[in-house]
C-alpha cells in the first residue's frame, strides 16, 4: 500500500528523532505503526500529522554513542539495544545497496527467532514497513529485531511437532508461575519450562491457523497482551516470505509461548463468557488503531470476516480516525 511523500517524510523524521523506547517502563514507541495503520484506515495525512503532534510528547529523544556498524562489525552489535541507531543506519545502507527484498531475505532469517522479545513489537514494526513499503521502517524494524537479538530456544522449539491442538496442549501444561511479572519475565519463564516444545503442531497452513487462534484468544479475553497476539500474527504473515521454511514453526512456537505468558486463557464458549472490555481507547489509542488495521488486513488475506467482526465489536464506539 503506497503512502504519500509527506507521510514518508514524517516517518523518517520520527524514526531519526525518537528513541525506540520511552518512559521509566521502557514502553515501545508505537508512533510509526499507528501512523501507517491510520493511513490504511483512511485517515488523511493532515489527521496523521495532528495525531503525531499529540503522541510524540511522551517520547524520549534518540540516543547515540555506538560506533558505526559495517558488515564486519554487525554481528557484534546483535542483542545490544544501545546499538539501535547505528543498526538503523547500517540497514539504511544495506537497503540502498542491496534493495529492500534482498536485505530482508539476507538478514531476517537469522533474526526472526527473537520475534516474541519486547512483547512482539520489533516484528510488528517491521511488518508495517513491509506492508506499506516504507524503507525507513524496514531499517527500523530490522534494527529493532537485531538489537533485541535472536532466541535459539524458540528456533529449536520450531523443529518439533507433537500436538494436535497446540493451544489446548499448552493450556493443559500451564501453571500460574509462568505468568508472573512483566512480559519479558513471563516469556523467560515459559521458554525455560520446556513446555513449548511439547505443544508444537505440524506447520501446515500455519499463517491462517495461528492468526485465527490468536483472534480466538483475544475474543475470549479482550485482554491487552492478547491484543498483541493478533497484531503480531498479522506481522508474522507479512514477514514470513522473507524468513523462509522455518517461519511456520517460529510462528507456532512464538504464539504458544505468548499464549502461556498471558495465562493460557480458555476459549470463549457458552460456559466461558467473554471478559469485560478494558478501557484501552482512552488509555492508549495507538494499540486500538493497530488492532483495527490488523483485523482488516487479516480479513483480506484469509477471506475470514471473523477478524473484522470480532475486532469491530470490541472497538464499537471508538472513533479511531479522530481519536475521540
Amino acid at each position: 500500500m503506497a503512502i504519500d511523500e509527506r507521510l514518508s517524510a514524517l516517518l523518517r523524521a520520527h524514526r531519526d528523532r525518537y528513541w525506540v523506547h520511552y518512559g521509566p517502563d521502557a514502553n515501545s514507541d508505537h508512533g510509526p505503526m499507528a501512523y501507517l495503520a491510520l493511513a490504511g484506515l483512511g485517515a488523511s495525512t493532515d489527521e496523521i500529522e495532528r495525531h503525531a503532534e499529540r503522541y510524540t510528547g511522551r517520547l524520549d529523544l534518540q540516543r547515540s554513542g555506538h560506533a558505526t556498524i559495517d558488515t564486519r562489525s554487525y554481528t557484534g552489535a546483535i542483542g545490544q539495544i544501545g546499538a539501535y541507531p547505528a543498526l538503523t543506519a547500517f540497514f539504511d545502507r544495506e537497503i540502498e545497496e542491496r534493495g529492500s527484498h534482498a536485505t530482508l531475505r539476507h538478514y531476517l532469517p537469522s533474526l526472526a527467532s527473537g520475534w516474541v522479545r519486547d512483547a512482539f513489537h520489533a516484528l510488528i514494526r517491521l511488518g508495517y514497513g513491509i506492508e506499506f513499503g516504507v524503507a525507513s521502517e524496514l531499517s527500523a524494524g530490522l534494527a529493532y529485531l537485531a538489537a533485541m537479538g535472536p532466541d535459539p530456544r524458540l528456533e529449536d522449539a520450531a523443529k518439533h511437532a507433537a500436538a494436535e491442538d497446540p493451544l489446548a496442549a499448552a493450556r493443559d501444561r500451564f501453571h500460574p508461575e509462568l505468568a508472573r511479572g512483566n512480559f519479558a519475565q513471563r516469556y523467560e519463564s515459559v521458554m525455560s519450562s520446556g513446555i513449548v516444545d511439547a505443544c508444537m503442531p505440524e506447520p501446515t497452513d500455519a499463517l491462517r491457523r495461528v492468526g485465527r487462534a490468536c483472534l480466538g484468544v483475544f475474543d475470549s479475553t479482550q485482554g491487552f497482551f492478547a491484543l498483541h497476539l493478533v497484531t503480531s500474527s498479522h506481522a508474522m504473515r507479512l514477514c514470513a516470505p522473507f524468513i523462509g521454511a522455518v517461519a511456520p514453526g517460529l510462528l507456532w512456537a512464538g504464539a504458544i509461548a505468548g499464549y502461556l505468558a498471558i495465562g493460557a486463557p480458555p476459549p470463549r464458549t457458552s460456559d466461558v463468557p467473554r471478559a469485560a472490555t478494558p478501557d484501552l481507547a482512552l488509555r492508549d489509542p495507538e494499540h486500538l488503531i493497530k488492532l483495527a488495521w490488523s483485523a482488516r488486513s487479516q480479513h483480506r488475506a484469509f477471506d475470514d470476516p471473523a477478524f473484522t467482526s470480532i475486532v469491530d465489536d470490541y472497538l464499537d464506539g471508538a472513533d479511531l480516525l479522530h481519536l475521540r
